[in-house]
């Protein structure tokens, strides 16, 4: 449970840059690639929050 969040973090960033460079690099590729990072940066408040948490206990 805690390698999950890590995993989706990986496999969007990797597939965000796989998008924009199998589309060129043209605006729209980029434009979902920043949308797609809202996802990265709630799987990373989990990460944090599950952290700290984690270390209270």
């Amino acid at each position: 449970m805690v390698i999950a969040p890590w995993l989706v973090v990986g496999f969007i960033i990797v597939w965000m840059i796989w998008q924009v460079q199998s589309q060129n690099w043209t605006m729209e590729a980029i434009l979902q690639a920043f949308s797609r990072l809202i996802v990265v940066l709630l799987f990373a408040e989990i990460i944090v929050i599950t952290r700290q948490v984690n270390s209270e206990h």
